[in-house]
């Protein structure tokens, strides 16, 4: 687990992905030392 992604429903944002054609990012933020996290379904 990646503590950033605490309290992110991952589950839900799958299932809104699930539909879509090609790749989506889920995510794409950053955290509190500064570090980009992307999160992409392909």
């Amino acid at each position: 687990m990646v503590p950033a992604l605490r309290g992110v429903n991952i589950k839900e944002l799958l299932n809104e992905a699930a539909d879509e054609m090609g790749g989506k990012q889920l995510l794409d933020f950053n955290d509190t030392m500064g570090d980009r996290i992307q999160v992409f379904l392909e």
